[in-house]
């Protein structure tokens, strides 16, 4: 009886409240059953389906080594910024669907204590008009119940179990869980796009930098069939005004192209003579550079070429799947692959210059 007076009493205050508090409060009964929901934790199935169809992660801690690289070299410098703002952008378009849930919910979950918190100062007196100081404060309690509810045990489980379900819900339909496929191949293509523009970029260049670096690419075992019989026609020396002194490389790749990991892999270990960063352009990058071209030439459907090449146990004629285990795989290669790359320039040209 008590409940439907006070139901009855203050309703009618709250419906005028502003529309922020009115949209709280209609969808307690939705927040509700999402709570109920959230209670039972998903289970391995729903777990490893979201999971992998999804990027949950964030690009701060992906990034970092790159950002923390000391590197004296201006080339070296650049080409790794702009390998960091590339991946930044991957794992940022890549996680869009983990970050607009954990964001819709957190607010929900806020709105839940912003509305609580301006009932509970309301007086009989108010007549459903909250002063703006009493807002602030309620605003100021939601914020700090809100904190303690993200930091406490049950908090935090409550919005790690209910964005699972939110995006295991979301699978569920054809067109959301296509676009979430897709999601996954444009990442995969994006970064090999990011290592292959670094890698050419850096041979280029590293070349123009010291046109006598040309030498041991052109004399380099696993580069022979690709450079065939080269010269340089007049026509090119004199586009460079017979100076090749800082173009040696542009001139060297001209009309020339660096996507084949094969040919990357040669021309970086013949210019910086270290068998670590040959070791680590390895399969992983392979893999990707492999994966890539079936996406963009094939649209991922597996062919009989690239089954003899990978080894993939999948049906000529199915279409490729990426998980969100590949791409953190592939982006750490490729971060690994950079690193050693740039250190092993920079320590390079330390000895060069003793």
């Amino acid at each position: 009886m008590l409940l439907c007076i006070l139901m009855v009493r203050y309703m009618p205050i709250i419906i005028q409240m502003d529309p922020v508090v009115a949209g709280g409060c209609a969808s307690f009964s939705y927040v509700s059953a999402m709570s109920h929901d959230a209670e039972l934790s998903p289970g391995p199935d729903v777990f490893r389906a979201v999971t992998r169809s999804f990027l949950i992660a964030t690009s701060d801690e992906m990034i970092e080594p790159l950002e923390k690289l000391i590197l004296s070299d201006p080339l070296c410098r650049s080409l790794v910024d702009n390998v960091s703002s590339g991946l930044h952008g991957v794992i940022s378009a890549a996680s869009l669907p983990f970050s607009l849930t954990s964001e819709s919910i957190n607010k929900r979950r806020f709105n839940q204590f912003y509305t609580a918190a301006r009932i509970r100062g309301l007086t009989f007196e108010d007549n459903g008009n909250l002063s703006k100081e009493q807002d602030i404060l309620a605003f100021e309690r939601a914020r700090i119940e809100m904190e303690n509810f993200r930091n406490s045990k049950d908090g935090s489980n409550f919005i790690a179990n209910t964005i699972v379900l939110e995006l295991s819900r979301a699978l569920s339909s054809r067109d959301i869980g296509a676009a979430a496929a897709e999601l996954m191949n444009q990442a995969l293509s994006s970064t090999w796009s990011i290592f292959e523009n670094f890698a050419s970029s850096f041979i280029v260049e590293w070349i123009n930098s010291d046109p006598r670096r040309a030498s041991k690419v052109l004399n380099c075992p696993g580069l022979k069939s690709y450079f065939g019989k080269f010269s340089i026609d007049l026509d090119t020396i004199n586009e460079n005004l017979f100076d090749l002194t800082k173009s040696m490389g542009s001139v060297l790749f001209k009309g020339k192209r660096l996507d084949n990991i094969n040919v990357i892999r040669s021309a970086i270990s013949a210019l910086l003579s270290n068998l670590n960063v040959s070791k680590i352009i390895g399969n992983d990058l392979w893999l990707l550079n492999q994966r890539r071209h079936l996406l963009v030439h094939k649209r991922g459907l597996i062919d009989r070429e690239y089954l003899s090449r990978t080894g993939d146990k999948m049906n000529i004629g199915d279409s490729i799947i990426v998980t969100s285990d590949d791409i953190i795989k592939y982006i750490l290669a490729v971060r690994q692959a950079v690193i050693a790359i740039v250190e092993a320039a920079e320590k390079e040209k330390e000895i060069s210059e003793e």
